[in-house]
């Protein structure tokens, strides 16, 4: 039962059901086979994990991903100090990193101090323990710092937005007071690090502070080069948190502040590609933008033809209300001698109204349609670029990485180019 269940969690491409109901499966057999099932899952697990250096990538991010949720339903148990040797592997070995992304995972899922005290039996493995999750504010107030023109200015802006400025007056003051004097990046670092301090608390902080001041870094951010540059940013704020740092790229480039090519040569610039050897954090960051943009460009489709066979039928009811109303127009009878219209007045109102109404929704749907063939259109310019899909294919085979996980992203960015040509 457990090698069916493990077979299919690691099979490739995909697994026939999504990971979540194999996790769910095991859970509920560990509960309801206490005294059987669970020495199994401990067999197989040691098992695939002295076989790990010859699993696929995408496998071993599978893998992680079960164990790791497996073990938060189970209070954190787990015989760490078995594994306690791969503190002396190198930090590219397969074990090593398998045991702390397990770690950084288990995190996610509690907090720092409790996954620390579950391997207090193993205390060599603290060592690959996260660092504890917190933001790098780069104009922090302090002695050291007190005078600098950057904390001066993000103390200005966090004025500003507490004074509930408008947006339009935030971007005023930002061409006034600091592009002029410090430039246009110094001035992206100040307002990117000012507005991701003031969304540190939560996730749903930085989605508001996101979703209300987006076309301050829109404004400053106009090109791929600006782009990489607040990756960078946001890399170096949340340098401690890998969660956070996937979170705010893919919530940036939900609200189309990154493109998925900036993310793409961001994740494979010099300074992150040999993060490859030894974290799933640009793996987890290029997954994100490459699934976004596959279903961006899959509802953008579904969504055009749905339009289309609306606007069909808006159209046919338009045509058929107009005809009505045209015949019941030319329905005359006469009256006192002269020829007047047949039908109530009444009626011939109703009629006029249902034309224009069907009218507003013809138009409407137009809009609609237009804006969408505007958002495919632009993927569509987007797809052009194939240099940047090339460089990252290149990447990787220097790197001497199994591929099988980049063909998996690939190929859905083919899918993506495809369908937009049809």
């Amino acid at each position: 039962m457990a090698e069916t269940i493990f077979s299919q969690l690691l099979l490739l491409p995909n697994p026939p059901f999504k990971p979540i109901y194999y996790t769910l499966v095991i859970i509920d057999l560990c509960k309801a086979l206490p005294g059987a099932f669970p020495s199994v899952v401990v067999g197989a697990v040691h098992a695939l994990f002295d076989r790990i250096s010859n699993m696929d990538m995408e496998c071993r991010t599978r893998l992680i991903l079960w164990f790791s949720h497996h073990l938060s339903n189970f209070q954190f148990i787990w015989p760490w100090q078995e594994w306690s040797y791969v503190k002396d592997l190198p930090k590219w070995a397969p074990q090593r990193v398998f045991v702390q992304e397990v770690l950084e995972r288990e995190v996610r899922l509690s907090y720092f101090e409790k996954i620390k005290q579950s391997i207090e039996d193993a205390a060599e493995l603290e060592e690959l323990l996260p660092p504890k999750a917190g933001p790098n504010f780069k104009f922090h107030s302090d002695e050291s710092n007190e005078s600098t023109d950057g904390l001066k200015l993000s103390k200005e802006l966090i004025g500003l937005i507490r004074g509930k400025k408008s947006t339009y007056d935030i971007i005023l003051w930002v061409e006034e007071q600091i592009i002029p004097k410090n430039g246009t990046e110094f001035a992206l670092d100040v307002v990117s690090q000012t507005l991701l301090d003031m969304g540190s608390k939560s996730f749903t902080h930085l989605v508001t502070i996101l979703e209300r001041y987006n076309k301050i870094i829109s404004k400053l951010c106009p090109n791929e080069e600006m782009q990489l540059l607040l990756m960078n940013g946001v890399s170096a704020y949340w340098k401690n948190s890998t969660q956070m740092t996937a979170i705010a790229i893919d919530r940036m480039m939900g609200y189309r502040l990154i493109s998925n090519l900036a993310i793409v040569k961001w994740v494979f610039s010099p300074a992150n590609v040999e993060q490859f050897h030894v974290s799933d954090r640009p793996w987890e960051i290029l997954r994100n933008a490459v699934s976004k943009t596959y279903n961006r460009i899959s509802d953008l489709r579904k969504e055009i033809q749905s339009l289309k066979k609306g606007l069909q039928v808006a159209k046919e009811a338009s045509a058929k209300n107009r005809k009505e109303l045209e015949e019941a127009k030319s329905v005359l009878e006469i009256v006192e001698g002269q020829p007047a219209p047949a039908e109530r007045p009444g009626r011939i109102r109703r009629l006029e109204s249902h034309v224009k109404n069907a009218e507003d929704e013809e138009r409407t749907l137009e809009e609609s349609l237009e804006a969408k063939g505007v958002l495919l259109a632009r993927a569509h310019e987007e797809s052009k670029d194939r240099t940047c899909l090339s460089y990252s294919l290149r990447a990787l085979l220097t790197c001497s990485l199994n591929v099988c996980r980049l063909s998996l992203l690939m190929g859905k960015f083919l899918i993506c180019a495809v369908e937009i040509k049809m």
